[in-house]
């Protein structure tokens, strides 16, 4: 072999394994991308369906307040998830990873206790607020505290006969035995609904 053949021949061998090399981190470079890329569409997946589940949740609670205390089970159990989660270093929810620093953030943000109350008594109506989405919402004063009560009247959950009793008790100011299921957070009424209205 002579010195210009021994030298194309090194050449060569260079950049076959230069050019295998850095053909092998091309290819793990784009392995990754594209693995960052699917987990990062099966987050974004993941939380538009965490955001539906959410706004289903909160649309049930709003028309069948008893499904609350349902959901508040339900988060004390993510809440004990979490917490095995951030203890054991790390897991998967759902097909998605969920590291400590995540699980600690969840766990650090307060979360308010609610509860169920049946509000049964004698009120007055003194003002319709608003028109809610399937009814009515009613400002209810009741008649030996004087406490007032916002809660919304919808006729899925009351007759047309109590609606309308409702409206006469407003205009011509008598009062009306009502019965509501409130939803209660530190103390104060976060929703109210009407359940039943009969005349005094």
């Amino acid at each position: 072999m002579t010195g210009e053949q021994v030298l194309i021949f090194l050449i060569a061998t260079v950049v076959l394994y230069f050019g295998t090399t850095a053909f092998t981190h091309f290819r793990t470079a784009r392995e990754e991308t594209e693995r960052r890329k699917v987990e990062a569409d099966q987050a974004k997946f993941m939380s538009a369906q965490e955001t539906e589940r959410a706004r289903i949740l909160a649309e049930a609670v709003r028309q069948v307040p008893r499904v609350a205390p349902i959901e508040q089970t339900a988060g004390r159990g993510m809440m004990a998830l979490t917490r095995a989660a951030a203890a054991s270093g790390g897991a998967t929810v759902l097909g998605s990873p969920l590291d400590v620093d995540t699980a600690e953030k969840i766990l650090s943000e307060p979360k308010p206790e609610g509860e169920g109350r049946k509000i049964e008594g004698i009120f007055t109506v003194d003002t319709i607020d608003a028109k809610v989405q399937e009814g009515h919402r009613f400002e209810f004063r009741a008649a030996k505290s004087d406490e007032t009560i916002d809660a919304e009247v919808i006729p899925v959950q009351v007759t047309e006969a109590e609606i309308n009793l409702l409206w006469e008790a407003s205009r011509k100011k008598f009062s009306v035995r009502v019965s509501i299921n409130a939803w209660e957070v530190a103390g104060k009424i976060e929703r109210a609904f009407v359940m039943k209205v009969e005349k005094v």
